[in-house]
Formats: structure tokens, C-alpha cells, sequence
């Protein structure tokens, strides 16, 4: 697999985007991914009034391997698996693909974030 940078939106229905829980998950979310799986970084921007996730909580990863991949999955299933939780995955102007859950399985999981990955880039 060639390095992919996807742009992951994370969001909780649960909590406000000026929640300092809600930091406390993105942080930790991105804590998970820089120890398994390496280069991540958040967006920064302003996120819109009422808006969970957007962009403040943009989660920028570069999957360059299959295992990173692998990692990735395990990290966003354990992530989905508490709340109302929902990722996005954005990848392009036309769509985008989004996983909410919680108990998605890794298969489906790493078929979203497949597809994402395939189509082109933002320009």
C-alpha cells in the first residue's frame, strides 16, 4: 500500500465540541494512533458552533503499510465501541464514508476504510 493520508472525522453524539471530555477522547484517540501506528496528526482550524468533530477533531493519519492499516482498524473499532461515536473518512470533494457503531466488526471496519482509501485524493 502506498502512503494514503486520510482525513478521519471523529464525533460524539453524547458530548459538545467545547466539552473537556470530549478533548480528553480526541487526545486520547490520537495517543492510541501515534503508539500503534505512527504518523497522526489533528487538524486545527475553529470548529463550528455546536458541531462535534469538525474540524477540531479532524484526525489526519498516513497509512503507508498494511499493517498500519491493520492498526488503524483495531484503534477506530475500540474507539467506536464507547458512546455514540461515529468516524468519518474523507478522502475526496465528491464523498466521503462513514462508520458509526458500536459493535462494528474489524472486516467491515477495514472495508470502509479500504474504500476511502481508493478513491482520489482531495485536490
Amino acid at each position: 500500500m502506498a502512503d494514503q493520508v486520510l482525513v478521519f472525522e471523529v464525533a460524539d453524539e453524547q458530548l459538545a465540541d467545547n466539552d473537556p471530555r470530549w478533548d480528553r477522547q480526541v487526545q486520547g484517540l490520537i495517543s492510541d494512533l501515534k503508539a500503534d501506528v505512527g504518523q497522526v496528526t489533528r487538524g486545527d482550524g475553529p470548529s463550528q458552533p455546536g458541531m462535534k468533530g469538525v474540524p477540531a477533531a479532524d484526525i489526519i493519519l498516513a497509512l503507508g503499510s498494511a499493517g498500519a492499516l491493520t492498526a488503524a482498524v483495531e484503534v477506530f473499532k475500540a474507539w467506536l465501541g464507547h458512546g455514540k461515536r461515529s468516524i468519518k473518512i474523507r478522502t475526496s470533494k465528491d464523498g466521503d464514508v462513514t462508520v458509526t457503531g458500536e459493535n462494528i466488526s474489524e472486516a467491515l471496519l477495514s472495508k470502509a476504510i479500504d474504500a476511502a482509501a481508493a478513491r482520489k485524493p482531495a485536490s
